[in-house]
């Protein structure tokens, strides 16, 4: 039987604050009517600025190699298109760094060359405008939405993280650059040397990029502390990617997301570590959400009433009160909210591909593979219940990376580097130097994760450490690639997936029995949040939990420049 709510989880009144209205009909379609051209809104997400810095890369090394220009502007040509994605503020100040950088830097003025950078410029600047212009609009629409009713921002105490984490990265970023930019001149050949040269200014204007980001995203989170902001009655729904879309407060349907945020709790350190060890894994169906077919659903939290604080736009800094996510604890206090990361308008085309993907979610081959899913827990549950009968205890559990998964990261490693030690300076340096720091982020969490479960929750491999989700907030399933996906109803448990390392058959019996390996984690994991009665009884250790993955990327990322380089 289906135990979600008919409508969505409501807000406490005491938590509206006085005058707050709805921000639903017309108001809100004002809004989106603000919105730039679908065009000129590119997804600002990992998966599409990865593939754009990439090309960026090897289009720049090839107009120093090829087409003689310096490194310095080449760079500068292939920062400009991710600067035009995800932050155009600077495109109006590095477009014209453009030009007078190709004016500087060639012994002779070359006129077709100045004047393609010129246009190249001009068209740069021509497409961020109308989206730097249409943030005034929208702002004015949200203002005039919320009709001059402000209020003070819950958890002022709270001291502000934003920007901290990037601040990090754009620092290492920028060091990495000039690195690469000392030990460009040494190079055997004049295009070893240039492209070394372009790929430490492309590295350097990434890092730039990355602490220009956290400073315009701290400098608008304390912007917003500063007066009481305008409030906004809406709906919100964690998405499956961990950030949260936010609807019009009369889509009950959750049709049309206006934006897209990522979004943080807000707490204190130390008492959220006193309520992490405090979880107990209560509950009987741990958060879990089902169809009707019994098929997981991969959206982590069900649709919740929320109050938004702050005046939405393309980049702007908001918090958010939410309804807690659990509909059957009515006493549960609401979630305090601060953004994460900036706010990105949802365009149209990208709504309705959404839809498109939930209908293909909900196709042909849902019974099917709800049959088999519903097999292997079934199977992990009978299994779990008979060693605690026998044993009389629930020990601890893990689940880790096995030689399947290494095997695939060797050979993965071997194929790179045979295509890029095979071939010109430019393409080994350049596009091998780049694309082997993207798979040392990457292939590390294939070849080394792991996964404990203790009585309190989840223990999730990352990066910079094991990251902790409780039973009662944990989302387990397998997506429509048979990827195993880890979520939370916690905004502050950011979405994890594991690809799948083989197919299915056409049997749910057969697939339940001989499951791959991420099929089997995602029914016994399952089995543990479902069944109460099941999960382990003791406490996990920092070793059973596992170690932070960066210094094994770290490696790996050693290894790979240095085989680049001492290959013949």
């Amino acid at each position: 039987m289906d135990s979600r709510p008919l409508g969505p989880i409501p807000l406490p009144a005491a938590a509206r604050p006085d005058d707050c209205r709805p921000w639903d009909g017309d108001r809100a379609r004002r809004w989106t009517g603000a919105l730039p051209s679908p065009l000129l809104t590119v997804p600002v997400r990992f998966r599409v600025l990865l593939p754009l810095v990439l090309f960026c890369v090897i289009v720049a090394s090839l107009l120093a190699v090829l087409g003689s220009l310096p490194p310095l502007p080449a760079a500068l040509l292939g920062l400009l298109p991710v600067l035009l994605a995800a932050r155009p503020e600077a495109v109006r100040f590095t477009a014209p760094a453009l030009v007078v950088a190709v004016g500087v830097s060639t012994s002779t003025l070359s006129w077709p060359l100045l004047t393609g950078a010129a246009l190249f410029a001009v068209a740069l600047v021509a497409a961020a405008g109308p989206r730097l212009a249409a943030r005034a609009g929208q702002r004015e629409a949200a203002l005039a939405a919320a009709g001059g009713v402000t209020a003070a921002l819950p958890a002022p105490a709270v001291p502000v993280k934003r920007g901290r984490f990037l601040a990090v990265v754009g620092t290492l970023t920028v060091l990495a650059g000039g690195g690469l930019l000392l030990v460009a001149p040494y190079g055997d050949l004049p295009e070893d040397r240039d492209s070394a040269a372009v790929l430490g200014f492309l590295v350097v204007g990434l890092g730039l990029t990355v602490l220009g980001s956290g400073y315009l995203g701290r400098r608008r989170s304390v912007a917003l502390r500063a007066h009481p902001a305008p409030v906004l009655g809406v709906l919100v729904r964690e998405g499956r990617h961990g950030d949260t879309d936010v609807f019009a407060a009369d889509d009950t349907d959750a049709l049309r997301p206006l934006f897209r945020v990522a979004l943080t709790e807000a707490y204190d350190e130390e008492s959220h570590a006193d309520d992490e060890d405090d979880e107990e894994g209560a509950g009987d169906d741990g958060g879990r959400r089902e169809d009707e077919d019994g098929l997981d659903l991969l959206v982590p939290a069900p649709l919740r009433e929320a109050v938004l604080y702050g005046a939405p736009w393309d980049g702007a800094e908001i918090v958010v009160v939410s309804a807690a996510v659990d509909a059957d604890d009515t006493d549960a206090p609401p979630v305090v909210l601060w953004s994460s990361g900036p706010v990105r308008p949802r365009s149209e085309p990208a709504v309705r591909a959404g839809l498109l993907a939930m209908e293909r979610d909900a196709g042909l081959r849902k019974a099917q593979e709800a049959r088999s899913r519903a097999a292997a827990e079934r199977f992990a549950a009978e299994r779990f219940a008979a060693e605690r009968t026998a044993t009389g205890q629930a020990p601890v559990r893990g689940w880790r990376a096995g030689w399947r998964d290494r095997s695939l990261v060797a050979v993965a490693t071997v194929v790179g580097l045979y295509l890029f030690a095979d071939g010109g300076p430019l393409w080994r340096y350049g596009c091998g130097t780049a694309v082997g720091v993207g798979c040392a982020l990457l292939l590390p969490r294939l070849a080394a994760w792991r996964i404990t479960a203790d009585d309190a929750g989840l223990w999730v491999s990352g990066l910079r450490g094991p990251r902790f989700v409780g039973w009662d907030d944990a989302r387990v399933a397998l997506d429509e690639d048979g990827d195993l996906v880890v979520g939370s109803a916690q905004s502050s448990f950011p979405g994890w997936t594991l690809p799948a390392t083989r197919g299915r058959s056409r049997s749910p019996e057969r697939d339940a029995r001989r499951a791959d390996r991420t099929a089997r984690t995602a029914a016994e994991l399952t089995a543990l949040i479902d069944h109460p009665g099941l999960r382990p009884s003791a406490p996990s250790t920092a070793r059973e939990r596992g170690r932070p993955l960066w210094p094994l990327a770290l490696a790996a990322a050693v290894l790979w420049t240095a085989a680049l380089v001492l290959l013949p």
